[in-house]
């Protein structure tokens, strides 16, 4: 179990859960603690938001390639029936704007951007 992150929505494949509370700041940390584990570490979400995360990354960062590269994989994979998950802490690191971000600030701007669609 110790190379398995089961995170429920916590962590999503290229996103991360709503904050309800309105405790931005405990989802930031949150998602601090998982960007410093290893990148071997399995991820487990709870939920396959994969493909519509990726749509939202792509939006915000047409440019990035690893991020419209992870697309196209996933909707091949969506078109197939396939599941996206499990995924890497590693791959999160390089597709998850969540992930990216480095302060509190720049975090509920993007939480706030994602849950205006």
């Amino acid at each position: 179990m110790e190379n398995n992150l089961f995170c429920g929505d916590a962590l999503f494949s290229a996103g991360c859960g709503r904050v309800f509370t309105v405790d931005y700041k405990a989802q930031y940390e949150t998602l601090q603690k998982f960007k410093r584990l290893d990148d071997a570490i399995t991820v487990y979400p709870g939920h396959e938001y994969t493909e519509t995360n990726l749509r939202f990354a792509y939006d915000m960062h047409p440019e990035n390639e690893k991020i419209s590269k992870s697309l196209e994989e996933v909707q091949e994979l969506r078109a197939k029936g396939q599941p996206t998950l499990p995924t890497t802490i590693g791959r999160e690191k390089e597709i998850n704007l969540f992930l990216q971000v480095e302060t509190l600030e720049d975090f509920i701007e993007l939480r706030n951007a994602r849950d205006a669609l």
